[in-house]
Formats: structure tokens, C-alpha cells, sequence
């Protein structure tokens, strides 16, 4: 399928400092797509260039094919003439005018015909939930009502493409939580392109069909919310999405019929572990330094001298924090730290000695020169 949106070679520059250093990209036509990673990453800037409001020095971005940017041939089309919606951070409402009056604006200023204003200011409002509010004045309203505003004003001109700048983060944690969920019952019910800006990795995961995660204006790794939290690219991705215990290794055997290694891992003051893993495709061969990423989640806890564990390691509780559906345990394993996440069944103490196990299953290679740092 021929992409909707197409970024190909992006680079933008704010005097020595480089924001987005050559990246390229497409989104499906109807498709949701997350450009995630920590501030200053590019993400914000790349945002600004789709939507006409930043210049970049390089590369080329088209909209349903029509070029919107163009470096080399020197073609910019303004902002206003891209039909695009923009959804911001700050709910950018005007306190002066209505919940209605804020909607309709961009109709009012493209001299739309006012009965068809009207009922589209109708159709947006009843969409996010704010009809009884039409007639109120838009800074009475909660900061959750104010970006729901915000929203209807972006879809009301049916843009071609909606692009959401961090829209969440003004937010307590529930709100969030509630918005990003209609954010995604919308996007799926009117059916546009979207480009959707954020620091939050919980966030990204709910929302997106695909992410972009984004580090020093450059693509880290592009894929699917479940592929990109169990096969991250590097290092880099690995402890932005998600809790991550990163142990190196060396590949002491490649098992020839399920592809599986055998990593012997190094622990503190010279210590080592064999471990078993899984690689993250063809190419690791034995002798090679890798990184293995093992997730809090999939570790097993239990009594020291547990012989029948896969993977079996055997530390001491450094600490055990109850956060109600699980333990968050701090285990000492010879000098380096693992954290652990468990059923909150039988809990261990601070100084106890435990076994922990992980499904080979559960431990990902990831090659160290390619550890994204």
C-alpha cells in the first residue's frame, strides 16, 4: 500500500545543533503513527516540519502525493494551505469566545456558509462529548473539556491529516489515561492520518498502529507496539520502553536446531553465568559480545536452592516494595543488581536469599555494537 504521508530524508538544523538528522518514514492512509522518545530527541521538530511551521534544510514531505516540502526544488507550501489539524501541549483556546466560537473558528475564517458551520460545530462537539457546554465560555471548562475543545476545532475542517503534539501532558494521570483512549476511538471512528507526538511510552503503546522511536534527531527502530518492546534494536530501546535489566555476555554456543545461544554472563567481582537465549535473528556467532535484555515481568521468584528453574540464578533481596498486583524486588545476583517483578504471593524480605528463573523464552540477545548508544 502506497504510504499517505511520506517523510524521506528530513534534516532541520537550529544553527550548530542538528534536531532531525535525515530521517524518513511513511504512515498508511487511516493509520495512527507515534514518534516516541525522550525531549529534545527531533520528535517536536519533525512534527513542526509536516505542518508547514519549521523550514528544513533538507529532504522532501507529501501529503495523499501532493509535495508539501521540497529543499531541493524549493518548494513550501504555507501551513494554512496544507489542511492539517493541529492538536497541541497548551489547549491553545481563546478565553473570549464559546465552546462553539472556538470550533468554529477555522470555518469562520475560510467564509464557510453559516448553516453549514453550525451543523458541523453540531456533529464535532456531539463526537467529544461537549455539546451541553457549546454555549459555555471555553476557560470555564476542566483542562480535560479544554483539550477535547481543541480537538473538535482540529477535525472540524476535515484536515487531511491530524497531528498531536504532546496533547496529554498537561494531564493528571487518570485524565490521561481516559483521553488517550476516545484520542484513539476517534482516530479509529473518522478514519485520518495522524502523526502523534510523546514521551510516554505507555502512552505511544495505547495509541499507535506503528512507533517511531526517536533518539539525537534519528530513527532508532520503527515497528509495531509488541515488537519493539520484545525485540528492541539496541540498547537505547530496550531501557526506554518498558523496565529493562541489561546483563553482557559472550556467545559461548549457537544451539544449530532452535537457533537458541548459550551466553556465559558477567557478574560482579569476576563472577560468571551460563544463561540461554534466544538471538535477535541470524548473525550472532559464537564469541560475540552481546547485551542480554531480560523485562522485570518475566522473572520467577523463589527459595534459594531451586534446582528446577530455567536459567536459574541466585541472589539476595536488596529490597521489596509491594505495588499491589506485584512485588518490585531489587536482587543482588554477585555484584550486579536485578530487578524482578512477582505475584505478591509469599513475599521475601530484604537480606533473604533467593532463586531466580527466566524462560530462555524471555531472554533477548541484542548485539553490543549495536547497543544505540
Amino acid at each position: 500500500m502506497t504510504d499517505y504521508l511520506v517523510v524521506d530524508g528530513l534534516r532541520k538544523a537550529f544553527g550548530r545543533e542538528t534536531a532531525v538528522d535525515g530521517i524518513s518514514f511513511g504512515v498508511e492512509k487511516g493509520k495512527i503513527l507515534t514518534l516516541l522518545g525522550p525531549s529534545g530527541c527531533g520528535k517536536t521538530t519533525t512534527l513542526r516540519c509536516i505542518a508547514g511551521l519549521e523550514h528544513p534544510d533538507a529532504g522532501a514531505i507529501v501529503i495523499d502525493g501532493e509535495t508539501m516540502t521540497s529543499a531541493r526544488e524549493r518548494l513550501f507550501v504555507p501551513p494554512e494551505r496544507r489542511s492539517v489539524g493541529l492538536v497541541f501541549q497548551s489547549y491553545a483556546v481563546w478565553p473570549h469566545m464559546t465552546v462553539a466560537q472556538n470550533v468554529s473558528y477555522p470555518l469562520e475564517v475560510r467564509k464557510w456558509p453559516r448553516v453549514e458551520v453550525a451543523a458541523r460545530v453540531e456533529r464535532v462537539l456531539e463526537m467529544v462529548g461537549l455539546s451541553r457546554y457549546r454555549d459555555q465560555y471555553a476557560t470555564k471548562l476542566s483542562g480535560g473539556q479544554q483539550q477535547r475543545v481543541a480537538l473538535a476545532r482540529a477535525l472540524i475542517f476535515n484536515p487531511r491529516l491530524l497531528l498531536f503534539d504532546e496533547p496529554l501532558s498537561n494531564l493528571d494521570a487518570k485524565l490521561r489515561e481516559q483521553l488517550r483512549m476516545e484520542i484513539v476511538h476517534l482516530q479509529r471512528e473518522v478514519g485520518i492520518t495522524s502523526v502523534y507526538v510523546t514521551h510516554d511510552q505507555a502512552e505511544a503503546m495505547v495509541i499507535s498502529d506503528r512507533i517511531i522511536v526517536m533518539n539525537r534527531g534519528r530513527i532508532e527502530q520503527e515497528g509495531d507496539a509488541r515488537t519493539i518492546y520484545t525485540h528492541p534494536a539496541n540498547r537505547f530501546v530496550a531501557q526506554f520502553i518498558g523496565q529493562a535489566n541489561l546483563i553482557s555476555g559472550q556467545v559461548m554456543e549457537v544451539d544449530g536446531l532452535d537457533g537458541s545461544l548459550r551466553v556465559d554472563v558477567a557478574l560482579g567481582a569476576g563472577g560468571r553465568a551460563p544463561l540461554r537465549a534466544l538471538p535477535p535473528g541470524a548473525g550472532l556467532q559464537r564469541g560475540m559480545r552481546v547485551l542480554i535484555l531480560i523485562r522485570p515481568e518475566d522473572i520467577e521468584v523463589g527459595p534459594a536452592g531451586a534446582t528446577s528453574r530455567d536459567n536459574g540464578l541466585e541472589g539476595t533481596v536488596v529490597s521489596a516494595v509491594y505495588m499491589g498486583q506485584y512485588l518490585d524486588y531489587q536482587v543482588d545476583v554477585a555484584g550486579v543488581r536485578i530487578r524482578a517483578q512477582a505475584k505478591p504471593g509469599a513475599p521475601y524480605r530484604g537480606g533473604d536469599r533467593v532463586a531466580l528463573g527466566v524462560p530462555p523464552a524471555a531472554c533477548f540477545c541484542i548485539p553490543e555494537e549495536s547497543d544505540g548508544q
